[in-house]
Protein backbone atom coordinates (compact mmCIF):
# COMPACT_ATOMS: atom_id res chain seq x y z
CA UNK A 1 0.00 0.00 0.00
CA UNK A 2 2.66 2.51 0.60
CA UNK A 3 5.02 1.68 -2.42
CA UNK A 4 1.93 2.10 -5.27
CA UNK A 5 -1.06 3.62 -3.10
CA UNK A 6 -2.09 7.41 -2.20
CA UNK A 7 -2.58 8.54 1.46
CA UNK A 8 -6.40 8.50 1.35
CA UNK A 9 -6.41 5.15 -0.80
CA UNK A 10 -4.50 3.83 1.91
CA UNK A 11 -6.89 4.97 4.66
CA UNK A 12 -10.08 3.98 2.86
CA UNK A 13 -7.91 0.31 3.06
CA UNK A 14 -7.41 0.69 6.68
CA UNK A 15 -11.62 0.98 7.68
CA UNK A 16 -12.44 -1.36 4.83
CA UNK A 17 -9.91 -4.14 6.16
CA UNK A 18 -10.92 -3.40 9.56
CA UNK A 19 -14.63 -4.51 8.88
CA UNK A 20 -14.07 -7.32 6.32
CA UNK A 21 -11.63 -8.65 9.12
CA UNK A 22 -14.63 -8.90 11.46
CA UNK A 23 -16.85 -10.02 9.03
CA UNK A 24 -14.64 -12.69 7.88
CA UNK A 25 -13.51 -14.34 11.13
CA UNK A 26 -17.66 -13.94 12.72
CA UNK A 27 -18.65 -15.85 9.81
CA UNK A 28 -15.23 -18.49 9.86
CA UNK A 29 -15.67 -18.78 13.92
CA UNK A 30 -19.39 -19.23 13.63
CA UNK A 31 -18.74 -22.23 10.92
CA UNK A 32 -16.08 -23.78 13.54
CA UNK A 33 -18.76 -23.73 16.36
CA UNK A 34 -21.74 -24.88 14.02
CA UNK A 35 -22.51 -28.49 15.62
CA UNK A 36 -24.18 -29.60 12.09
CA UNK A 37 -20.92 -31.10 11.09
CA UNK A 38 -18.98 -32.99 13.34
CA UNK A 39 -15.20 -31.17 14.96
CA UNK A 40 -13.39 -33.55 12.41
CA UNK A 41 -15.09 -32.32 9.63
CA UNK A 42 -15.33 -28.79 10.71
CA UNK A 43 -11.57 -28.50 10.90
CA UNK A 44 -10.86 -30.18 7.60
CA UNK A 45 -13.84 -27.85 5.74
CA UNK A 46 -11.86 -25.05 7.66
CA UNK A 47 -8.50 -25.75 6.59
CA UNK A 48 -9.43 -26.73 3.00
CA UNK A 49 -11.08 -23.36 3.09
CA UNK A 50 -8.37 -21.46 4.47
CA UNK A 51 -5.38 -22.80 2.19
CA UNK A 52 -7.91 -22.23 -0.88
CA UNK A 53 -8.29 -18.77 -0.13
CA UNK A 54 -4.45 -18.14 0.95
CA UNK A 55 -3.27 -20.12 -2.31
CA UNK A 56 -5.09 -17.72 -4.28
CA UNK A 57 -4.82 -14.63 -2.64
CA UNK A 58 -0.87 -15.29 -3.06
CA UNK A 59 -1.49 -16.22 -6.95
CA UNK A 60 -2.68 -13.43 -7.04
CA UNK A 61 -0.08 -11.06 -5.27
CA UNK A 62 2.67 -12.75 -7.35
CA UNK A 63 0.87 -11.63 -10.34
CA UNK A 64 -0.09 -8.00 -9.26
CA UNK A 65 3.61 -7.38 -8.13
CA UNK A 66 5.10 -9.00 -11.38
CA UNK A 67 2.66 -6.53 -13.03
CA UNK A 68 3.75 -3.21 -10.84
CA UNK A 69 7.59 -4.68 -10.91
CA UNK A 70 7.00 -3.62 -14.82
CA UNK A 71 5.62 0.11 -14.36
CA UNK A 72 5.38 0.82 -11.30
CA UNK A 73 2.16 2.94 -10.54
CA UNK A 74 0.97 5.61 -7.90
CA UNK A 75 -2.71 4.79 -7.79
CA UNK A 76 -5.33 6.49 -6.30
CA UNK A 77 -8.99 5.31 -5.75
CA UNK A 78 -10.24 7.07 -9.58
CA UNK A 79 -7.75 5.27 -11.25
CA UNK A 80 -8.85 2.44 -13.77
CA UNK A 81 -6.38 -0.25 -12.20
CA UNK A 82 -6.64 0.71 -8.61
CA UNK A 83 -9.01 -2.03 -7.24
CA UNK A 84 -7.05 -4.96 -8.72
CA UNK A 85 -4.28 -4.01 -6.20
CA UNK A 86 -5.91 -2.31 -3.51
CA UNK A 87 -8.44 -5.34 -3.31
CA UNK A 88 -5.48 -7.84 -2.71
CA UNK A 89 -4.37 -5.78 0.05
CA UNK A 90 -7.81 -6.50 1.52
CA UNK A 91 -7.97 -10.19 1.14
CA UNK A 92 -4.49 -10.31 2.77
CA UNK A 93 -5.95 -8.65 5.31
CA UNK A 94 -8.34 -10.84 5.73
CA UNK A 95 -6.33 -14.10 4.87
CA UNK A 96 -4.63 -13.47 8.06
CA UNK A 97 -7.36 -12.60 10.27
CA UNK A 98 -8.90 -16.01 9.39
CA UNK A 99 -5.31 -18.19 9.61
CA UNK A 100 -5.30 -16.68 13.01
CA UNK A 101 -9.00 -17.52 13.98
CA UNK A 102 -8.57 -20.54 12.87
CA UNK A 103 -4.63 -21.71 14.14
CA UNK A 104 -5.62 -21.00 17.77
CA UNK A 105 -9.24 -23.02 17.44
CA UNK A 106 -6.91 -25.62 16.00
CA UNK A 107 -4.61 -25.18 18.79
CA UNK A 108 -7.28 -25.77 21.63
CA UNK A 109 -7.62 -29.16 20.10
CA UNK A 110 -4.40 -29.97 19.65
CA UNK A 111 -3.25 -29.33 23.49
CA UNK A 112 -4.11 -31.80 25.93
CA UNK A 113 -4.19 -30.34 29.25
CA UNK A 114 -4.66 -26.58 29.46
CA UNK A 115 -1.44 -25.47 30.17
CA UNK A 116 -0.43 -26.31 26.52
CA UNK A 117 -2.63 -23.91 25.18
CA UNK A 118 -0.06 -21.18 26.19
CA UNK A 119 2.78 -23.35 25.37
CA UNK A 120 0.98 -23.49 21.88
CA UNK A 121 0.22 -20.40 21.12
CA UNK A 122 3.03 -18.81 22.73
CA UNK A 123 5.40 -20.95 20.29
CA UNK A 124 3.16 -19.88 17.40
CA UNK A 125 3.59 -16.00 18.33
CA UNK A 126 7.34 -16.77 18.72
CA UNK A 127 7.14 -18.00 15.03
CA UNK A 128 5.44 -15.61 13.65
CA UNK A 129 7.80 -13.13 15.52
CA UNK A 130 10.71 -14.85 13.74
CA UNK A 131 8.98 -14.70 10.44
CA UNK A 132 8.17 -10.69 11.10
CA UNK A 133 11.75 -10.25 11.38
CA UNK A 134 12.73 -11.88 8.76
CA UNK A 135 10.35 -10.23 6.49
CA UNK A 136 11.29 -7.28 8.28
CA UNK A 137 15.05 -8.20 7.06
CA UNK A 138 14.20 -8.54 3.02
CA UNK A 139 12.28 -5.27 2.65
CA UNK A 140 14.96 -3.37 4.72
CA UNK A 141 17.04 -4.08 1.10
CA UNK A 142 16.44 -3.49 -2.35
CA UNK A 143 14.88 -6.97 -2.92
CA UNK A 144 11.70 -6.38 -4.91
CA UNK A 145 8.18 -7.38 -3.11
CA UNK A 146 7.66 -10.51 -5.61
CA UNK A 147 10.51 -12.32 -3.57
CA UNK A 148 8.29 -11.92 -0.41
CA UNK A 149 5.34 -13.03 -2.14
CA UNK A 150 6.84 -15.80 -3.46
CA UNK A 151 8.70 -17.03 -0.35
CA UNK A 152 5.24 -17.05 1.09
CA UNK A 153 4.15 -19.05 -1.25
CA UNK A 154 6.95 -21.67 -1.11
CA UNK A 155 5.73 -21.17 3.11
CA UNK A 156 2.24 -22.43 1.72
CA UNK A 157 3.28 -25.18 -0.29
CA UNK A 158 5.08 -27.17 2.67
CA UNK A 159 2.44 -26.22 5.49
CA UNK A 160 -0.68 -27.61 3.17
CA UNK A 161 0.67 -31.20 2.99
CA UNK A 162 1.95 -31.01 6.57
CA UNK A 163 -0.95 -29.55 8.19
CA UNK A 164 -3.42 -31.78 6.60
CA UNK A 165 -1.52 -34.47 8.52
CA UNK A 166 -2.44 -33.29 11.81
CA UNK A 167 -5.86 -31.58 10.69
CA UNK A 168 -7.19 -34.55 9.83
CA UNK A 169 -7.27 -36.23 13.23
CA UNK A 170 -8.90 -34.05 15.16
CA UNK A 171 -12.04 -34.30 16.72
CA UNK A 172 -10.55 -37.87 16.36
CA UNK A 173 -6.50 -38.38 18.08
CA UNK A 174 -6.84 -34.14 18.92
CA UNK A 175 -9.40 -33.89 21.22
CA UNK A 176 -8.12 -31.13 23.24
CA UNK A 177 -8.57 -30.16 27.04
CA UNK A 178 -12.05 -30.23 27.59
CA UNK A 179 -12.51 -33.32 29.38
CA UNK A 180 -8.76 -32.95 31.36
CA UNK A 181 -8.87 -34.08 34.53
CA UNK A 182 -6.03 -32.94 37.07
CA UNK A 183 -4.23 -35.78 38.84
CA UNK A 184 -4.73 -36.17 42.35
CA UNK A 185 -1.42 -34.84 44.25
CA UNK A 186 0.33 -37.83 46.04
CA UNK A 187 0.83 -37.64 49.88
CA UNK A 188 4.08 -38.69 50.64
CA UNK A 189 3.81 -42.43 52.44
CA UNK A 190 4.86 -41.07 55.98
CA UNK A 191 1.90 -38.12 55.93
CA UNK A 192 -0.09 -41.01 55.01
CA UNK A 193 0.47 -43.03 57.79
CA UNK A 194 1.09 -40.47 60.55
CA UNK A 195 -2.93 -39.26 58.78
CA UNK A 196 -4.42 -42.84 59.35
CA UNK A 197 -2.80 -43.21 62.88
CA UNK A 198 -4.52 -39.91 63.64
CA UNK A 199 -7.69 -41.51 62.18
CA UNK A 200 -7.69 -44.75 64.70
Amino acid sequence: MSLYFSVRSRALASLVTALAQVLATGIMGSFLDWKRFSINQRARFGFLGMMILSGGVWIWAIVIQHKYQQNRPALDWVDREFGEGWALYVFQQVEVALTYNYGYWLMGFLAKKPAEVVRYTSVARGVEAAGQCIASGISSTRTAPIVSAGLIMAWWGIALPLGFLVVRKVGIEHVGAEGYVPEKATVPDELELDAKRMKV
